[in-house]
């Protein structure tokens, strides 16, 4: 098999910044822990990208390549600790740690295709490597690339979908797939771990939560099953890979396909996944301990089992439904950011009588004024559901999944609410994001719990009960107000007590439940 990866072009003029000898260059990597980490890796890729840049024997380009990550693997992951939960647009700082981490990877990646390709046209003069062991380790950078990249919200590199798909390709042409390079470690569940933290629709999490799906990647990925495209298949929830084109797994919409012989198209059947997801869902809502079930002790919060039934959709059944999309006339809109912001912005409007089953209470100080975010965006297009939105210069620190924002495109309407679905974070310092629209008829109200862990009086938004969206009385808080059954006090005019019902929607933000 022919492998076209993408490897940089050779420069001896680099030759002086590296080192050939084994015992010095570990030496040098040792001491290198002692220095600040951004250094230290900085130093690694400078000295790896000159090695990448060498005409080299394979076995001796593999072994300093093995010296430069062992060295190089607590650097990246101090880089991505540092990373995690950081808010967009990313600080000058962030975005050089972000930059750091992925160039090492692209060039530890560059390492080890190199290798490959001097294997792919081996003769026998040429010392025999563990291929194996070879293609599993790019795997494994591919995805700490592609986690790396779903984390901050940001592309993919081009090509590199086509050349994981060629990876695993060449590993099933020498039949090394299922080659066991540890316990339950292999190419065939490393690539499916790929595909998997892929399918989970990145874009639409919430911050940090990729993380929770690598390790259920982990752990499910051997349920997963990929098989040749037969003349006739029969589908239940089955993904299409086509391994020639630089493109992630799709979705298969049909019941049955029918195609001509085509050796690059597989398909990822992921019905024992899906299986097991809906088993841990059942035994979690049934009150086992989540040590019990394999999984960490989040599991027992209501937000991760939200995350499960987010991956049961997924990795099963997305949702296929697509709408027509136009392009705005007016191009620009109003964007406020915050449950705090956003209850600012409806006081300013004169509320009709609110109309609620609840008793009266007594009535507690209002809180004391925050700043507030108000900006505006361009609008890329509108749907049925929501908009997509993209800023270059004015985004706020703080924008991520599961926000709560209102927009508008004249002064002189009202604000509509909505909830930031998906965030794309592009290296042009442009970030866009995805929202879907809140019922209509919002009102800034004022909420106390005196049980919750938030000991003060705060903003609330009503969404008024709506016959005909068949729609009972919904209120947003922030995270943290909401308790089952737990009485807490309704501040408009007066005070009322009421007694939350149904959690609708949690994120990291808010609460959004049924009240009476």
């Amino acid at each position: 098999m022919v492998l076209h990866f993408s490897t940089p072009v050779q420069n001896t003029k680099l030759a002086p910044l590296i080192e050939l000898r084994p015992k010095q260059l570990q030496s040098w990597l040792t001491n290198l822990q002692n220095t600040d980490p951004q250094d230290a890796a900085q130093s690694i890729l400078t000295s790896l990208a000159a090695l990448n840049r060498q005409p080299l024997a394979s076995d001796i380009r593999l072994n300093l390549i093995t010296l430069h990550w062992s060295a190089a693997q607590n650097q990246i992951d101090m880089l991505q600790l540092q990373l995690s939960g950081s808010m967009l647009p990313l600080s000058d700082k962030s975005e050089a740690q972000s930059r750091l981490a992925r160039d090492l990877l692209i060039e530890f990646g560059y390492g080890y295709k190199l290798v490959l390709v001097d294997d792919a046209t081996n003769n026998a003069k040429k010392p025999k490597l563990d291929i194996a062991a070879v293609i599993y380790q790019l795997l494994t950078i591919q995805q700490r690339i592609f986690s790396l990249c779903y984390e901050m919200y940001a592309p993919v590199p081009a090509t590199i979908w086509r050349e994981t798909h060629q990876a695993f390709e060449y590993a099933e042409s020498l039949g090394l797939l299922e080659h066991e390079i540890m316990p339950n470690l292999n190419i065939l569940y490393t690539y499916q771990q790929i595909l998997l933290i892929t399918l989970a629709d990145p874009y639409h999490l919430m911050q940090g939560e990729i993380s929770s799906v690598l390790e259920l990647a982990r752990g499910l990925a051997p349920l997963g099953r990929i098989t040749h495209l037969e003349t006739k298949t029969e589908v239940h929830p089955l993904f299409i890979l086509d391994l020639a084109a630089d493109a992630p797994p799709s979705m298969n919409k049909q019941a049955s396909i029918t195609t001509k012989k085509n050796t690059s198209i597989r398909l990822f059947d992921t019905r024992q996944i899906t299986q097991q997801l809906q088993m841990l869902i059942s035994h979690l809502e049934a009150g086992v301990s989540p040590l019990e079930l394999g999984l960490p002790i989040a599991a027992i919060k209501a937000s991760y089992r939200t995350l499960l039934y987010q991956l049961l959709k997924s990795w099963g059944n997305p949702l296929a439904r697509r709408f027509n999309r136009y392009i705005p006339k007016q191009d620009e809109i109003e964007l406020g950011l915050g449950v705090r912001t956003i209850h600012a912005l409806l006081e300013t409007d004169t509320p009709e009588p609110v109309k609620l089953t609840a008793s009266p209470a007594f009535f507690t100080p209002a809180p004391a004024l925050r700043s507030h975010y108000l900006a505006k965006w361009q609008i890329l297009n509108v749907g049925a559901q929501g908009q997509a939105l993209r800023n270059k210069t004015h985004a706020p620190s703080h924008i991520k999944v599961g926000e709560l924002i209102s927009i508008r495109e004249h002064n002189h309407e009202k604000w509509q609410l909505c909830i930031i679905k998906w965030i794309k974070n592009n290296d042009t310092q442009t970030l866009e994001i995805g929202v879907q629209l809140l019922p209509p008829g919002a009102r800034a109200v004022e909420i106390f719990n005196p049980l919750s862990a938030i000991k003060t009086i705060q903003p609330g938004i009503l969404f008024p009960a709506n016959r005909t969206l068949n729609q009972p009385n919904l209120l947003l808080t922030p995270h943290g107000m909401y308790m089952s059954n737990v009485h807490m006090e309704l501040i408009t005019s007066t005070s009322h007590t009421i007694k939350p019902h149904t959690l609708i929607m949690q994120t990291q933000s808010f609460d959004l439940f049924e009240i009476p």
